[in-house]
Formats: C-alpha cells, structure tokens, sequence
C-alpha cells in the first residue's frame, strides 16, 4: 500500500476573519498534522485524515472529492485538501495517491462516474463500523458531505441524490450533463464560479436556477475556471492568488449546514453577508425559508440558532416534473420576420453561443420543472434593440 505522511503547518491567520471556532467541531482554529494515504480496501482513492486520530476531540465528518477533469489524479486540489483535513475533516478523494497529475487527461470527461463518490462513502460508513478499523467510531457517518470541481462537480451533483448525504459544495461547475439528478438533490447545495472566464458557468447557473433545495450560488469575479486550485504540473509552485478562497468557504459553509452556526449562516444569506462583503465575491441565494438547522444541542456554545420560521409550502413546480427529450431549433436571423445585425441567445439566463449561425439547436433533454424561458436580444440593422422573450412548459 502507498503511504505518505505528510504534515500540515499552515499559517490560517487569514480565515480568522470569519469568526472563530469551536474546539469540539471541525474548523480553521485547528491545524492538526495530516497523513496522505492509500488503503488496500479502495484502491482507487487517497484518504486525507489527521494523523493521530486520538488528539481530534470530535468525530469527524465525512467528505467524498471529485476531480477536476474527472481525473484518477488529486494532485490538482493537494493544497486545498490538505489544508482543509487539517481543519478537522475526513476526505476520501477520488484517486489513488501515487496517481500524477497530467493536465492534458480529460478522458473522465466522457464518461464520469459518480458512483465512485458512493463507494467512498460506502467504505467510509463500512469502516466506521469495523471494530480492528484504525477508522472505528471516529467518523460522523450523519454528516456527509459530497464535493467536487469542474467535472468532478458533475459527478458530486449526481452523487448527491444518495439520501445520506447532508450537503454539497460544488467548484466551477453545476448540473450537466446530469441535468435529471439535480431535481433529486434534497439537502442544502452550495454552487461556486469564477466569473465570466470560467467556462462552467454555462452549467452552474442553470443547475442552480433548476434545483429546488436551499441553494448558493457564489461567483468570484476574477478566480477564472482554475484560478482557485493547484498547478502541480511544474513541482510545488507557491499558493495562488486565490487558493485560499475554498479554504474561506468551505469551513463557513459546514459550520452553517452541519452545525447550525448563526455566524456560518450570516457569512451566505443576507444582503449584508460575510462573502458578500469579500471582494470581489457576489452572492445569490434561495429556498431558505422552511430550512431547518441542527438542533441547538448541536451548535457552538453561545451560539445557539434561533428558532426557524415557519416550513413554507413547496412551490407546485416542486412535484410536477418531467423527463424531457426535446431539441429545439431557434431562427435567430429572421427575429420576428426582421432582419438583424447581431443577436444574442439566453437560456435560463445564459448566453449561448449563436456563432454566427442562422439557427441555433438548444439542447432540453433532461429532468425538467417548470417553465424555461428562451430569450433573444437582437440589435436591427436601423440600429434598433429587440427583446424577444420565449417560453416553454415541458411539463404541460
């Protein structure tokens, strides 16, 4: 079995800034030592943990990783998971740890495969459970949380109808091409892009626009589709400018979720929110209203949630969903049989490339709710703006 044991000393001055910690939860006031390994039981993962297990005062949530690419490789997102494990947090990432890292491996985008974010939860519970496991009674099996970026975020979004599952975090990415699975997610997801150069954003808001469970969508305005994460292509090259970012994140949004922290909650909803205020990161936010938070025995001393509102119904579009298999095809050149200079297409708010075609092909097939609307902003040859909105119930 390939081991490696490798110690954190991270210097998490800056995350101080999102308030403190408690000692008996997960969180960025712990620096524990971590060990990067193998095990002989899932051969294709690398498990992150702290190294002695003994000095965590907590059991310690469950975290399954997809890579970006749907690579075999973590070595992309090593910082981020080292880090993040020293804070108090089990990772069992997809990969084993001997695997490098080859920017030019893309073949997991043809086929990713969630169910290998399953079988790490599988084995973590498994092992949990097993009395001679180095593992035994140390994990919180009823916290669950399922991560991924890029195409990795496809296979978390798909793996996330697991009913164990408490959340999801997804990195620069949303629903496709699992567009049915995203209305099977049912516990709170936190969506994340980097701004109009990330590429994935044709994916992320839509995923978030469609999914009906307390939902996030957080954009960071420069960090591009990469910029958060590693380049280990050249050796150990020094933190980016915006590698700690998830490392902001990510520990405000378990707080939040897995323990009921006020202060975790404040750092995502609200117009004067935390991230709100971290430039240059926007927020969106919905479906809070009928959320229900850890109960109170579960939050941090002094810190106690306040009541939740009332449950509110669930919108009719909740129950009525369909199963799509419809290809549209939109004459973006004859708009309302006038000529055009220049138009662009909007799906669900999206621009779609138009590329200069006289018509465009846009692509319903999928799990569906609602209507969908279709908008073209068209610019006459007079010099005149045209707004033409479409729109369409594939549940009718």
């Amino acid at each position: 079995m390939h081991k490696a044991r490798l110690t954190v000393i991270a210097a998490l001055a800056l995350l101080a800034c999102c308030g403190t910690a408690r000692a008996d939860v997960p969180g960025p006031d712990h620096a524990f030592p971590v060990t990067r390994e193998g095990d002989p039981g899932l051969p294709g993962h690398t498990i992150f943990h702290p190294t002695d297990l003994g000095a965590v005062g907590f059991k310690l949530p469950i975290v399954a990783w997809g890579n970006g690419g749907c690579r075999n490789s973590n070595e992309e997102f090593r910082y981020f998971l080292m880090h993040f494990t020293a804070m108090g947090h089990f990772v069992v990432a997809n990969g084993p740890p001997e695997n490098p890292y080859h920017p030019e491996e893309l073949a997991g985008l043809a086929s990713p495969t969630p169910q290998k974010l399953i079988d790490a939860i599988d084995w973590a519970i498994k092992e949990n459970g097993r009395p001679d496991s180095e593992y035994y009674n140390r994990l919180d099996t009823s916290r669950i949380v399922v991560m991924g970026q890029s195409c990795g975020g496809w296979e978390a979004v798909a793996a996330s109808s697991d009913p164990r599952v408490t959340t999801t975090i997804v990195w620069n990415n949303g629903g496709e091409p699992f567009r049915g699975k995203t209305l099977d997610l049912h516990a709170p997801v936190l969506y994340t892009s980097g701004g109009f150069s990330d590429y994935s954003i044709q994916f992320t808001r839509p995923s978030y626009e469609l999914t009906q469970v307390p939902a996030v969508l957080a954009n960071h305005a420069d960090a591009g589709h990469t910029g958060m994460w590693d380049d280990p292509s050249d050796g150990s090259p020094p933190p980016g400018p915006y590698q700690n970012e998830p490392l902001v994140l990510a520990p405000q949004w378990l707080q939040f979720i897995l323990y009921g922290r006020v202060s975790g909650r404040a750092f995502f909803l609200g117009d004067g929110c935390g991230l709100c205020k971290r430039e240059p990161w926007t927020v969106e936010s919905k479906n809070w209203e009928g959320f229900k938070p850890k109960p109170p025995s579960d939050a941090p001393a002094g810190d106690t949630p306040p009541a939740p509102p009332p449950a509110q119904p669930a919108p009719a579009a909740f129950a009525r969903t369909c199963f799509s298999r419809r290809q549209l095809t939109v004459n973006v050149r004859g708009l309302r049989g006038r000529r055009v200079r220049s138009v662009a297409l909007y799906v669900r708010g999206v621009r779609v490339r138009t590329q200069r075609s006289t018509r465009v092909r846009i692509d319903f097939r999928g799990r569906h709710a609602g209507t969908i609307a279709v908008r073209l902003v068209a610019r006459l040859r007079s010099g005149r703006r045209v707004v033409d909105v479409r729109r369409y119930r594939l549940c009718g």
